[in-house]
């Protein structure tokens, strides 16, 4: 891996938009991180377009500089990313697309995991992370879920469709045992139905509503204590306030900030859990330039992210 790249960027050089994320040119074999972009949006509800985020979120990453909050230099560890190449989806029987789908999710994964590698998964729509998080609970006894989105995704099957995208919190507690905990954060639409299935999941489920957070204030230390020692970050873009995502699918007003999002995140690793995977979902693409302010900011979550692990 030619290391000069990266003291070149830190210099303030830019690097060539042609090379990979955050324009360093790191292969699959010299990477520590493996950014695996899943452009799947097969049970999209709302505005469509999150097929496009992964090569987006890619573009827009070359224009990030790279000093983050507490000094992190993981991209030196390698990051390359590569994008999942799917089978053409069978639109009159989602369900059984939707399965294959998720298969392939879980041997891809695990395949990368098994190498040794950190992985991050970016769609695409929330449905995405399904298979991912099967591949970690055949390694992985216990884990919880960090759930960073406006809605609870607990619809038993949204539209008919069992793995919606509004469905995938659901299926995660009903079918992975491994998974002991899920802590939502910024919550802010959801149905009856829904709250009451989180009620009944009694210790397994915490919810951080979007207005607790704003009107008393939830302190970062105090989400964070609520998860268990392994965790995996599930990240909807819709959890943030509108403007930094309005394109995405299904917005929702009385979000979190920016900045709410990183506070949450560095308490998770001043805390000393460990952050086994992630996903980030539900970006949009700037639809007018292709290259706007949604996709900037997944670019920046997802190297905030990239740092925990």
């Amino acid at each position: 891996m030619d290391t000069s790249q990266f003291e070149r960027a830190e210099n303030g050089e830019q690097l060539s938009p042609a090379q990979g994320i955050f324009g360093f040119d790191v292969s699959y074999a010299d990477a520590d991180y493996v950014v695996l972009g899943v452009p799947w949006e097969l049970t999209v509800s709302g505005r469509k377009g999150t097929a496009h985020a992964p090569a987006a979120i890619v573009r827009a990453s070359h224009d990030i500089d790279l000093c983050v909050l507490g000094g992190s230099k993981h991209y030196r560890n390698g990051i390359h990313f590569q994008a999942l190449t799917l089978p053409p989806a069978a639109r009159h029987d989602i369900n059984r697309s939707s399965q294959v789908f998720n298969t392939q999710i879980r041997l891809r994964t695990a395949q990368i995991l098994a190498a040794g590698k950190k992985l991050a998964l970016v769609g695409g729509e929330h449905s995405c992370p399904y298979g991912y998080l099967q591949a970690l609970a055949a390694i992985h006894a216990e884990f919880g879920i960090l759930h960073f989105d406006a809605h609870l995704d607990y619809r038993r099957a949204y539209q008919g469709y069992d793995f919606s995208h509004a469905s995938i919190m659901y299926q995660v507690m009903e079918t992975i045992p491994a998974v002991c905990k899920n802590v939502h954060v910024a919550i802010r639409d959801f149905c009856q139905w829904e709250h009451d299935y989180a009620k009944s999941l009694g210790e397994r489920d915490q919810i951080f509503f979007a207005w607790d957070i704003h009107r008393r204030q939830v302190s970062h230390a105090e989400i964070v204590a609520c998860l268990p020692a392994k965790v995996y970050i599930s990240f909807d873009v819709d959890a943030f306030e509108v403007a930094l995502c309005p394109s995405t699918g299904t917005p929702v007003p009385g979000g979190i900030s920016y900045y709410d999002a990183v506070f949450i995140l560095q308490a998770l690793k001043d805390s000393g859990r460990e952050v086994i995977g992630f996903d980030l979902c539900e970006v949009v693409p700037t639809a007018s330039t292709g290259h706007g302010i949604d996709e900037n900011v997944g670019a920046r979550i997802l190297y905030q992210m990239l740092a925990l692990l």
